[in-house]
Order: structure tokens, then sequence, then C-alpha cells
């Protein structure tokens, strides 16, 4: 029975992405942005999946509508397509669960609370908080709301796809990059982490090993980096610390942003990123 479920789950999913991709390509394709079919499907398809990868160049011709549509791709396949669904549709009975766990990214999900439609709904309410709080903040740094929105998408949903040709390198905006900097390492994380700490469960939170693990991964690598970065290609530490702060918590979180040419980086600082 369980391994009857487990199928069902994962069938679920593959054709339900199938099937959002296909339709999410329609935009692409009707629009002329992406004049071929099998081309308008790969770019829906690598942002549902939040993979990032795009046969587009010089995006910055295309029209604000479907650059819109394009990083909204990876907000919706960032929790995962068919979790929301679960979120806001009737409950898909005693397959929910196998379907949430052949769905999310990472460590095998539980349920935060015992229904799964309530934890797929406090997932997302987590979601878009962040999102929220996000779009915010890179307001106050100075991007317009359409950037702020497009970028967030790409860092929540830890796609990458920018509206900028030179990624988010083209503001040249240091408070927007510290921004996008602790919010991809932020949405990086568990999720079910935040619901313990919006319980009030702080403990709980600091306590968790993979959590604890993954933060002193990144402090190492940032640390080491820097001062590669210092001692090799730029004048200050706080310089070499922002580009290195940045880079390796796209990389590290799979965002894929980016602010400077990091090919030209040292190979000690590659390194540490494939380690």
């Amino acid at each position: 029975m369980v391994m009857t479920l487990l199928r069902e789950g994962f069938a679920i999913v593959a054709f339900g992405w199938l099937l959002i991709s296909f339709f999410g390509a329609l935009p692409f394709y009707f629009s002329g942005a992406i004049p071929s079919l099998v081309d308008s499907f790969f770019e829906a398809s690598s942002g549902f999946t939040t993979t990032g990868a795009s046969i587009l160049i010089g995006i910055e011709g295309l029209s604000r509508g479907i650059l819109f549509w394009r990083s909204f791709t990876h907000w919706i396949g960032g929790m995962g397509v068919l979790v929301l669904a679960m979120a806001i549709l009737p409950s898909a009975g005693a397959n929910s669960m196998e379907i949430m766990k052949a769905e999310s990214p990472g460590p095998n999900p539980g349920k935060l609370v015992p229904k799964v439609k309530e934890t797929a709904k406090i997932l997302y309410g987590i979601y878009l908080l962040i999102t929220v709080v996000q779009v915010i903040l890179l307001l106050l740094s100075g991007l317009s709301l359409y950037e702020s929105l497009i970028h967030t998408f790409g860092t929540v949903g830890t796609g990458g796809f920018s509206s900028k040709n030179l990624s988010v390198g083209s503001f040249n905006n240091a408070t927007a990059e510290i921004i996008i900097t602790i919010f991809m390492l932020i949405c990086g994380a568990n999720f079910g982490l935040y619901y313990q700490l919006l319980k009030g469960n702080v403990k709980e939170f600091f306590k968790d090993q993979e959590f604890k693990l993954y933060i002193f991964i990144v402090s190492i690598a940032m640390i080491l980096i820097t001062l590669n970065l210092n001692s090799t290609m730029y004048s200050s530490v706080k310089l070499s610390f922002r580009y290195a702060a940045f880079q390796l918590a796209s990389i590290i979180t799979t965002t894929g942003y980016a602010t400077v040419n990091f090919n030209t980086w040292p190979v000690f600082s590659k390194l540490i990123w494939f380690c």
C-alpha cells in the first residue's frame, strides 16, 4: 500500500511538472519572445524547476511582462507547484503527503501540523512573508518596484532569473546586494525551521544540526574567499567580503545571480565552491 502511494505520488508530480511547464511556455511562444515552442518549453521548465538555465541572449530587449512572467515561474516553482495546489485546493486525500515528499526539494519533509493541507498553507505563508519583506527592503535600497519583484522572485525561488544582462551587478548597489545575499541564504535553509521560530521555539531553531552545519560551511568559506580575494583581486577587505559573500551565497543555494565576473578569481576561491 505504501509503495503504491509513493509511486502514485511520484507519477502525479512528474506529470504535473510536465503540464505546468507546457502551459507556462505558451506566454513565451505566443508573444514571439521565443519563436520555438521547444525553446519556450525549455525556458518555462528551467523557471518552474528553479534551474535558471536559459536560451535567451540579451534579455533586456524583451518586454517587461515577459520578463516578469519568466521570473514569476521561479517563485511558483520555488516551494513546489503541487504544494501550492494542496494549499489552495481541496484535499488530495491519501496521496497528499506522498506528493509533498516527491515534490519538495532537500530533506524529506514532515508534517508541521497533523493535516498535510495545513502544512502546505503554513509553508506558503512563510514563503509569502519572506517574499514581501524582501520586496520592501529592496524598494528601500533604491530599486524600483518592478526590479524588486523580479529579483525577489529569483532570490526566494533560488532560481536567479534577472531582468538585466549583467544580473544584479548591473545595479552596482551594495545595499541591494547585501539584502539579496541574506535572503539567498535564508531561502537556502529548511523552511520548517522558520515555522519553529515563528512559534517562539528559538532553541529548536538553533539546535538543528543541518542548519548549524550550513551556517558553519558558509561562514568558513566566506572568510577564506575574502582573504584570498583581498590578497589578489581587490584593494580592501570590505570590497572583497562584499563580492565573496554574494557569490558564495548565490552558488551554495544554486540561485545563480552574479555581481562580478568570478571566472577571473583565483583558483583557490573557485576550489572552495566545489569543496
